[in-house]
């Protein structure tokens, strides 16, 4: 039906309808920027431990760890060149040493008859 000949109830509902429309437009494009600009930011923190190696996922680990509030030393910088990729991780005053952690597990996880 033809604008001008709607009610004014009609009239009213189709504005407001029309409104919602153009409000959900903007809404939609606001998160759709903020999910894009989230990716930008979240890419190389994510990158590194998928794909990386070496000193690359190193940093990437390193990375991670940081951002989750803990405090992270890199032991080849505090000792010098090491045959593995150490960190060093502190939260709230407790120390860890990952390689032995991880050794330890690994060991455990071993069990005769394993191949």
């Amino acid at each position: 039906m033809p604008p001008t000949l709607q009610t004014p109830t009609e009239a009213a509902a189709r504005r407001a309808l029309e409104e919602l429309e153009a409000s959900y437009a903007e809404q939609r494009r606001q998160l759709e920027e903020q999910l894009e600009d989230a990716k930008v930011h979240t890419q190389p923190i994510w990158n590194g431990p998928l794909y990386g190696t070496s000193v690359e996922l190193e940093n990437a680990v390193a990375a991670v760890l940081k951002v989750a509030g803990l405090t992270v030393v890199k032991l080849d910088e505090l000792l010098g060149d090491t045959t593995s990729a150490d960190l060093l991780v502190s939260w709230w005053n407790t120390l860890a040493d990952l390689r032995r952690r991880f050794r330890r597990r690994a060991r455990s996880d071993e069990r005769p008859g394993d191949a």
